[in-house]
This record gives structure tokens, C-alpha cells and sequence, in this order.
């Protein structure tokens, strides 16, 4: 009985000493996966902090970006439709704003989702090569335009409609450009005696900015187009190539 006793006692401090064990390793476990964690984590934020700020924008994708921005202001329309319930359709102007914005960055992400398809998504990668020339051209471009429309303000302002406001000038500049309202415009500078004035003007403005600027820029929309088709083309017989190695 005795024996038995001790034998139980033995087992039970062996028991103890056992379990005694298995807490510290657990406990010294915990703390290398902690101190782990913690030097990854680190590690990460070293490596992001040493990324430029450049090139950190390229590692996230647009295309998920974008709907995730649409999907919060839908989430955030919804939200106010719900909170300030006046009608089934927003009727307030930044509610209106708010759910126009969220739809149309909604489906402008389904264009991402041609671009297996090369030639329905070339116009993306159009866009995607000729759009930093684009605004690159339109910024060196934009001081002459404002300039005319600073004209037509300050000096045809007085008497012509569409020269009475800075904004009105712009859109009557650009209208002009685009071909709309020459003769309406050419009537109203003789109307108003701005014969030679007015003819000089809007036939520098005209021979300027439809001759040259739009040419350019066509010609840079052209350039990116075709640039997109050669790469295209380019990388169609680099996978054929490859395909035809691995086959032989």
C-alpha cells in the first residue's frame, strides 16, 4: 500500500515536472513566433518605406482600385438613401453627384475585364500609352488658349455675348475649334465693328488651334494606337515562336 503510494506520488511529480515543461516550451514558443512576427513585420515596412514613391502606385491594380472606390460611394448612397429617405431618386445635389459618380466608375471597370480580348481592349491600351502625352501637350498648349480667351474677354467682352465672361470665351474658343459657330462668331465682330480686329483674331485662333493643335494632338492618339498594335503584334509572334520550340 505503501509503495503504491509513492509510486502514484512519483507518477504525479513526474506528471507536474512534465506539464511544467511543456508551458515553458509554449511560453518560449510564443515568444520567438512574437519576436518572429514582429521582425517580419519590420522587415516589411522597411521594404516598403524603401520602395519609390514612384513605383509603389504599380504594385496595386487599377482596375480593383476602381471598383472598390465605386463600390464605397455606392455603399455611401445607399447609406443616405437609407438615413435620409425623401424619395426613391436622390433628389439633393451631392446625393445625386455621389450616386452618378459611383455608377459611372462602376461600369467603367467592366472595360477591364476585355482585356483578354486584344482588339475590344486596344482602345484601353490607346489610352493607357497616349494619355500622359496627351495631357503632357494639352498643359504646354493651355497658356495660349487661356491667353486668347483673355483677350476675347477683355476686348470683345463689352459687346459680344459670347465673349462676356472668361467661361464664355473658353467655350466659344473651343466651339471654334471644334468647328461650330464660325460664321455666327465672324457675324457678331461685324456686327459689332470689329472688322479687322475681329477677322485677325479668330483667324489666327482658328489657323492655330485647328491646324496645328488638333493635328498634334490626332497625331499622338495615331502614335499610341499603333505603338499598342506593334507591341501587340510583337509579342503574337513571340508566343508562336515559343510555342513552336517547345513543340519540336
Amino acid at each position: 500500500m505503501v509503495q503504491a503510494r509513492s509510486t502514484l506520488l512519483k507518477n504525479a511529480r513526474d506528471d507536474r515536472r512534465m506539464s511544467d515543461k511543456e508551458l515553458r516550451g509554449a511560453a518560449i514558443n510564443d515568444t520567438d513566433s512574437s519576436q518572429l512576427y514582429a521582425k517580419t513585420r519590420c522587415e516589411c515596412i522597411r521594404a516598403w518605406v524603401e520602395i519609390p514613391c514612384t513605383l509603389r502606385p504599380k504594385l496595386f491594380n487599377n482596375l480593383q482600385l476602381l471598383v472598390f472606390t465605386s463600390l464605397m460611394l455606392l455603399l455611401a448612397s445607399t447609406m443616405w438613401s437609407l438615413l435620409f429617405l425623401e424619395a426613391h431618386m436622390p433628389i439633393r445635389f451631392w446625393h445625386r453627384l455621389l450616386h452618378a459618380t459611383a455608377l459611372l466608375l462602376l461600369w467603367s471597370c467592366l472595360v477591364g475585364y476585355l482585356e483578354h480580348n486584344q482588339h475590344i481592349f486596344s482602345i484601353v491600351l490607346t489610352l493607357k500609352w497616349g494619355t500622359p502625352r496627351v495631357l503632357q501637350f494639352l498643359l504646354g498648349v493651355s497658356p495660349i488658349f487661356i491667353g486668347y480667351a483673355l483677350f476675347g474677354t477683355m476686348y470683345f467682352g463689352n459687346r459680344i455675348e459670347g465673349f462676356g465672361t472668361l467661361s464664355n470665351s473658353m467655350i466659344t474658343l473651343f466651339s471654334l475649334m471644334n468647328g461650330d459657330v464660325i460664321m455666327d462668331t465672324f457675324d457678331a465682330m461685324e456686327l459689332h465693328h470689329f472688322i479687322v480686329s475681329g477677322k485677325v483674331y479668330l483667324y489666327s485662333f482658328t489657323s492655330l488651334f485647328t491646324y496645328v493643335v488638333l493635328n498634334i494632338f490626332i497625331a499622338i492618339v495615331e502614335e499610341a494606337f499603333f505603338a499598342t498594335q506593334s507591341t501587340r503584334r510583337r509579342l503574337r509572334d513571340y508566343l508562336s515562336d515559343h510555342r513552336m520550340f517547345r513543340s519540336t
